[in-house]
């Protein structure tokens, strides 16, 4: 069956994407959700819990909770292990990254990749990289290195700026990292240098190819695209919103992208290879909390459809990725994030 989860405040909503209905609502209430990863098993989701600071653990097969892993406070960002056998969870109050085990449902270490021990940071981990990860940190003008096999810092590559979004591409064989909020510096993981700087901004996504990066300019209603095969910015696009979050839809030889919106309740379709918007799909609202000033609305794909939660509808849009459409299917809850496990799934 292709399954989407759905996590929100008053529980977790599993759908059959198939039937385009709820066949079971798992009574969880009391969290807030952001990263979820699938186990390479498709047996088993973890996720972050920054209210309970911990990362909760859903079966597949079962269909519930299975373990409730303490981990340090605000667990925001996780990342598998090129190897399939850990969790990376990052707690932005720490500065540090908490190891999970996958088989044992244990945590088994803890990393720190900060200079002050606190600041929001992202892992950067590539089959290519080796055994050698780097992790950024809002707060810290590095990008921290890290052995992941023995779980310990190593080092750090001075940057121009904060380090926070980060890419790897198999086509150039560079990492990208944002630096500041205007910059992304390209690193030679050979060398763990930074070879260049490219325009950018806070984000940062890659096709899965390696050739593409774009980089979204929230203020300015635009994103930044990059050719990593030259390493030079090739093109700027204009918006119909804010944009935030990316996703590749590559097909029939063109180059969509689709662009989240965050404030303006839409979807931008880009196409690359014209370097402009092409349309925008409608899509629900989210409810922003007073106050918060950090707001981003992410999603799940799968090869012919993108789940987008609409936390203000109590409902997740979904996207044909042929016919560029969108229809809400109503969940009856404040969905926050949702996991596509099926035919077809995309994990990044």
């Amino acid at each position: 069956m292709n399954s989407l989860y759905c996590f929100a405040p008053e529980g977790i909503a599993v759908v059959d994407v198939n039937e385009r209905k709820v066949i079971r609502t798992i009574d969880e209430p009391g969290h807030a959700y952001l990263d979820g990863i699938v186990s390479p098993d498709h047996k088993k989701i973890f996720i972050n819990d920054p209210r309970g600071s911990q990362v909760v653990v859903l079966d597949l097969e079962k269909n519930e909770v299975i373990s409730k892993l303490p981990v340090g406070k605000a667990p925001v960002h996780m990342y598998l292990t090129p190897n399939g056998n850990e969790v990376w969870t990052h707690s932005d109050v720490e500065g540090t990254f908490y190891v999970i085990d996958i088989a044992n449902l244990s945590v088994t270490g803890k990393v720190t990749a900060s200079f002050t021990g606190k600041g929001h940071g992202k892992l950067l981990v590539h089959p290519e990289m080796g055994s050698k990860a780097y992790a950024t940190n809002a707060i810290d003008s590095a990008v921290h290195i890290i052995d992941i096999i023995n779980k310990k810092s190593i080092g750090s590559i001075k940057t121009s700026g904060h380090s926070h979004a980060k890419a790897y591409s198999t086509a150039s064989k560079h990492a990208y990292i944002t630096s500041g909020l205007g910059n992304v510096a390209v690193i030679d993981p050979k060398t763990d240098t930074v070879i260049k700087e490219l325009e950018g901004s806070n984000d940062l996504f890659i096709s899965d190819d390696g050739k593409t990066l774009i980089s979204p300019q929230r203020e300015d209603e635009r994103v930044v695209v990059i050719d990593a095969l030259s390493d030079e910015v090739i093109g700027k696009i204009q918006c119909s919103g804010d944009p935030d979050h990316i996703f590749f839809n590559y097909r029939n030889n063109k180059r969509i992208v689709y662009v989240v919106n965050v404030k303006s309740s839409n979807i931008s379709v880009l196409d690359l290879d014209e370097m402009k918007e092409i349309k925008t799909i409608p899509i629900g609202n989210i409810i922003i909390p007073e106050g918060q000033q950090h707001i981003h609305r992410s999603g799940s794909m799968s090869s012919k459809e993108l789940f987008i939660p609409s936390s203000g509808t109590q409902s997740v849009d979904i996207i044909d990725n042929e016919e560029l459409t969108s229809s809400p299917l109503h969940i009856g809850m404040k969905v926050q994030q949702v996991v596509y496990v099926g035919e077809g799934m995309q994990q990044h």
